[in-house]
């Protein structure tokens, strides 16, 4: 009989180095962490300045490199500012279901979220009498029969069922917070195979019709679908043109109608203003996809939704969604981001100056250092010295030792007198200059530490997620005052 044992721990060990090879591969690898972080620092810049879809973006894109909780709070937030509810809703429950080592104050504001969005949801229960796509708002949300009510923001809704056989239905609804809708579809079979129709437009808000029904407003995510033959696409927006597409599809094409109207500047329609608060330098600026030169004041815009994207040369651009009052104004302020070119030059600079920095830095603390201790030691090293040349000068008046008019005074006794006189104002001047050197090496050192500490403040700023970990970007100079006096200490790790 064979023992079963070795495939037993053959087996065992296949199935080990299989468990292994998965963890490993599941574990992102050191540039894949490093392209996260910057793509979190870019998702940072772009949230804080109001780009939320390109922060979303940025922020999902880290996610799928190296996961983390603290991403998948900052969807959930990115979310919560597009009002998307529902998203924002379904993130918050995974981060709350497990926070790891997520920031308790992040947790506590996760739950305040959480509560909040609730209040902005309902529920739709849709049936149909065949299996079928459903698509809210032109974006497909699930497929019927479902197992449950849907999850939706409270508002308006236009409700479609698709299915393929049959002629798609469309419905509109509205959804109360916190309460339920129900909808019911009957689907009619057919022949024809449906037409998919991509509408396109750069004007966000505006209410695309089809055949005078209205099957969303733009964007519109996924394809219109409607039945082969002749069509008419239309779009509706107060203070615009409104453009009309006549098409004629065939059985199961894939077609593109493209809307970007004028503005209709005979409408009696309100009207505001976008003030752009964007720092000294040139901005282009774009609204609802139509260059509008160099912003240079106000712009006058119909009320309602668009889209501002804004460029300044060396900086990543910023897309920013502005909802403008009418009769009002409203104000975007933004920070540009530099592009990668731009700040590896900026980062490059400012090492350049804190290099310089702290040579400076420590060439003035080090010259100081010696230059202190010198002037202290000579300057104590002379009172007993110009009391000795004092003496040597007093003894050449009347009745002194050295006084040519003396009894006795000869050759010898002057050349005696003149070695004493020229020993004591040798060693006067010897620390006399000693004690200058010491005050102007002291004067110097603290003129190069001013130089250091002026460059440091002077180095350009890199921003928070350019920290730089060498040791000329760590050091950080500081003075300290009380009463036995002043320092200055040159703080950092190295």
């Amino acid at each position: 009989m064979t023992n079963p044992r070795p495939f037993t721990i053959i087996a065992l060990f296949i199935a080990f180095s299989v468990c292994a090879a998965q963890v490993g591969a599941a574990e992102p690898d050191g540039k894949a962490i490093q392209e996260s972080k910057e793509r979190y620092a870019r998702g940072m810049h772009l949230f804080k300045n109001g780009d939320h879809r390109g922060a979303l973006v940025e922020f999902e894109k880290a996610q799928e490199l190296a996961p983390s909780r603290l991403l998948l709070y900052r969807i959930a937030l990115v979310y919560v500012e597009m009002g998307n509810p529902v998203d924002a809703l379904e993130s918050l429950d995974e981060v709350l279901s497990d926070p790891g080592e997520l920031k308790p104050e992040y947790i506590a504001r996760a739950k305040a979220a959480k509560e909040e969005q609730q209040s902005h949801v309902g529920e739709l229960d849709v049936k149909a009498n065949v299996p079928a796509a459903i698509e809210i708002d032109g974006a497909r949300v699930g497929e019927a029969p479902l197992k449950g009510p849907l999850p939706v923001a409270a508002g308006e809704h236009i409700v479609a069922v698709v299915a393929a056989g049959y002629i798609p239905l469309r419905q509109p609804v509205t959804v109360a917070a916190q309460s339920r809708a129900e909808l019911t579809f009957e689907l009619q079979a057919t022949e024809a195979k449906l037409a998919h129709v991509t509408v396109y437009s750069p004007l966000p808000g505006a209410e695309i019709r089809v055949d005078d029904q209205l099957v969303g407003k733009t964007p519109i995510a996924d394809p219109v679908n409607v039945l082969p033959g002749k069509h008419e696409f239309e779009m509706q927006r107060p203070g615009y043109m409104t453009p009309r597409r006549a098409v004629n599809l065939a059985d199961g094409v894939y077609s593109t109608v493209a809307f970007d109207p004028d503005e209709d500047g005979s409408a009696d329609v309100e009207r505001g203003r976008l003030r752009v608060a964007a720092g000294a330098g040139d901005l282009s600026i774009t609204i609802d996809g139509r260059s509008r030169g160099t912003y240079r004041q106000p712009i006058e815009l119909p009320a309602g939704p668009h889209v501002v994207k804004l460029e300044r040369a060396g900086f990543e651009p910023l897309e920013r969604s502005a909802e403008i009052p009418g009769n009002g104004e409203t104000e975007l302020k933004v920070s540009f981001r530099p592009t990668a070119k731009a700040r590896a030059s900026q980062v490059a600079e400012a090492r350049s100056y804190r290099t310089w920095a702290v040579s400076a830095l420590l060439s003035g603390a080090l010259v100081a250092g010696v230059s202190v201790p010198l002037a202290l030691w000579s300057n104590s090293k002379l009172p007993p010295l110009e009391d000795s040349l004092a003496l040597a000068k007093k003894s050449t008046t009347a009745g002194g030792s050295c006084d040519p008019n003396s009894p006795g005074f000869n050759v010898d006794v002057q050349k005696l007198c003149d070695h004493h006189m020229a020993d004591a104002q040798n060693k006067v001047d010897t620390y006399r200059n000693l004690r200058l050197g010491g005050i102007l090496g002291t004067v110097g050192g603290a003129a190069l530490v001013g130089v250091g500490v002026a460059l440091l403040f002077m180095a350009p700023d890199t921003g928070s997620d350019e920290r730089d970990d060498h040791i000329a970007g760590t050091l950080v100079p500081t003075i300290s005052a009380g009463p036995d006096g002043a320092s200055l200490w040159l703080r950092g790790r190295f």
